[in-house]
């Protein structure tokens, strides 16, 4: 699984936007690819016909506190590579190096072939 934590307000994420949109499509059949956000959908949809890449859960306000607690996320962009066993395998924060997209379908392949 692929999980990508955002904000519609994060610089960072608006860089990631093409990257990610790449990494995603990349990988859709290698993995589950979740796009997370706490914002109001009204602003996600803005968001995603903007920069085309769409959110595919939201997390409702009252439940973002304990969410980002238990999953540790206090910064966005964040990339979650999540192993068949339900472990995260590789986690990123920030701004995409150039190579992060092939290092992850690397990664999915190698799970894919074992």
């Amino acid at each position: 699984t692929l999980l990508y934590l955002m904000r519609t307000t994060c610089a960072a994420c608006r860089v990631n936007a093409p990257a990610w949109k790449d990494l995603a499509t990349r990988a859709q059949d290698l993995a589950h690819v979740v796009v997370l956000s706490a914002e109001d959908l009204a602003t996600l949809a803005t968001y995603q016909a903007g920069f085309g890449v769409g959110v595919t859960a939201h997390i409702p306000e009252e439940e973002r506190d304990w969410v980002f607690a238990e999953y540790y996320m206090n910064a966005t962009p964040t990339v979650y590579l999540v192993g068949p066993d339900g472990r995260v395998e590789r986690l990123w924060v920030g701004v995409f190096p150039e190579n992060l997209a092939d290092q992850y379908l690397d990664i999915l392949n190698a799970w894919e072939t074992s």
